[in-house]
């Protein structure tokens, strides 16, 4: 994954003038080093990508793909992945499988002048199976 150079451009005029205003960015891929080592790839512009939303206070960037919900920051940005809606990813970050039946998402609360993200999870009719193993 990854974002264009036109792609920032355009970001960077999206974004409100005051840096106080919540801004959030939604991506599939996640552009940090998550630690599983099998889903980390490197994601094209990242630097740019983080230099663009840096000195802004109230900036998340919300990705996916990895099927596992996790927060970092760099600097003043916070990035997060959200819960999966279906397969969750199992905490082993040397191996990589998923396990049917644990959905989540996150909610985004956007209000004076702050964002609240709530990790929410979807009530499951059965056990959750697995782990399965994530196939290349």
């Amino acid at each position: 994954g990854g974002v264009s150079e036109e792609s920032l451009l355009w970001l960077k005029e999206q974004l409100p003038e005051d840096p106080g205003i919540p801004a959030l960015v939604f991506l599939h891929h996640f552009p940090f080093r998550s630690g599983y080592t099998k889903m980390d790839k490197p994601f094209r512009n990242a630097d740019a990508l983080i230099s663009t939303l840096q000195g802004r206070r109230n900036v998340q960037i919300c990705s996916g793909h990895l099927h596992a919900g996790m927060f970092t920051r760099r600097g003043d940005v916070t990035l997060m992945t959200c819960p999966p809606v279906s397969m969750l990813m199992e905490l082993r970050l040397e191996s990589v499988g998923f396990y049917a039946g644990n959905a989540g998402f996150a909610l985004h609360l956007v209000e004076d002048g702050a964002v609240t993200t709530h990790l929410c999870a979807v009530p499951s009719t059965g056990a959750a199976t697995g782990p399965h193993r994530f196939v290349e």
